[in-house]
């Protein structure tokens, strides 16, 4: 993750029992004919509290936004410390999280739920009262950071692009062959392999 160095409000980052997040997702074309049927795409964040303001993105691919948008918030409570409280400004999730809250892994048709096993955690943690929600909407309300959000989605986006064609392999390493982040501004080129692949490319 980078640290930055911009005009947030200053109470706000140095307090020490809450965490302010905003979140922002990109999105590759969507897959057609013979391509890898994964859907590039990447989310961005900037988090801001206990005396430090971070920037960090995950790349890889996912089924839907809202998916996306879950796999930023599970990477932003792992960074939060001790027991402050995650605030994160976010489109979308309000509907996904209500259905997951209700349901048992099934959706309405009875049909196994995309990304129950990762938004169920998420839901979890914030019926503890371990981060809340702030919906936003675009252009109207879009809050303090949301452009370094972007672009901190776009970096990320970058990076799924470039690893499109390993995803059918990747995927063999996930639970949800078409829903899973590949790389992170932590460890951007896992284990290698986009070094490896653009050396082939050369």
């Amino acid at each position: 993750m980078s640290v930055i160095d911009i005009p947030f409000d200053p109470q706000e980052v140095n307090d020490p029992t809450t965490l302010h997040a905003i979140i922002e997702i990109d999105r590759g074309p969507r897959p057609q004919g013979f391509a890898p049927p994964q859907h590039a795409g990447s989310y961005g964040a900037v988090l801001w509290g206990q005396g430090e303001v971070l920037r960090i993105w995950g790349a890889g691919c996912a089924k839907s936004d809202d998916i996306l948008r879950a796999a930023a918030v599970s990477r932003l409570l792992a960074e939060r410390q001790g027991e402050a409280k995650l605030l994160v400004h976010s489109k979308g999730l309000v509907g996904i999280l209500g259905h997951v809250a209700r349901s048992r892994g099934r959706t309405v048709g009875g049909k196994p739920f995309d990304g129950f096993g990762l938004l169920k955690p998420i839901q979890e943690a914030r019926d503890r009262g371990e981060w809340g929600l702030v919906p936003f909407k675009a252009r109207a309300e879009e809050p303090e950071g949301y452009h370094l959000a972007v672009q901190s989605a776009k970096s990320g986006l970058g990076v799924a692009l470039r690893m499109l064609p390993l995803f059918s392999t990747l995927a063999t390493q996930h639970k949800d062959p078409l829903s899973f982040i590949a790389a992170t501004d932590a460890d951007p080129d896992p284990d290698g392999v986009l070094s490896r692949l653009e050396a082939a490319h050369g």
